[in-house]
């Protein structure tokens, strides 16, 4: 009897140090969510700016896990403003806007009133921090995620500059 319960004891403790083993683990940033296609208009995007220099561009944060070793979380397949811009994209395209790529512009109202296009809005964005904390404690794990975003918003019919700290 004692056999028969050791078997499903070793396939647990087996699952779980599978589940946390150190190294590089890359993830998937975007917007899985639904949105009302209420919008309607068309948005120039540039690419957002990553202003973290403490870090790579690509990683997310980390794991500490039980025996002090690290799992280091990466985006998948580019960068973290990259990503962001995406899922930034991926949810003005569910709303129902339609999304056209701009080059970098001057983040100032004469910079908005100079983009050329026919464009309802205008945006661009700042990683100032994103970043994520993870501590192993047995079956539970204290995790602190950070977040800091800028994101420009310019109306070139007014030339006018908002800007949203998210």
């Amino acid at each position: 009897m004692k056999n028969i319960l050791l078997v499903p004891a070793i396939i647990c403790i087996a699952i779980l140090t599978a589940c946390a083993t150190a190294g590089q683990k890359y993830i998937t940033l975007s917007y899985t969510g639904s949105a009302k296609s209420t919008a309607a208009g068309s948005i120039g995007i540039s690419n957002f700016i990553d202003k973290r220099s403490d870090v790579s561009k690509a990683q997310i944060g980390y794991q500490v896990l039980l025996d002090n070793s690290q799992e280091t979380y990466l985006v998948s397949g580019m960068d973290v403003s990259q990503a962001i811009k995406n899922t930034v994209d991926q949810y003005l395209t569910k709303s129902g806007f339609q999304i056209q790529k701009i080059p970098a512009w001057e983040l100032t109202a004469e910079g908005v009133s100079a983009i050329s296009g026919d464009f309802s809005y205008i945006v661009t964005g700042a990683v100032n921090q994103f970043e994520c904390r993870a501590k192993k404690k047995g079956p539970h794990t204290a995790m602190i995620l950070d977040i800091d975003l800028t994101l420009y918003v310019g109306t070139p019919a007014n030339g006018t500059l908002k800007t949203i700290p998210v």
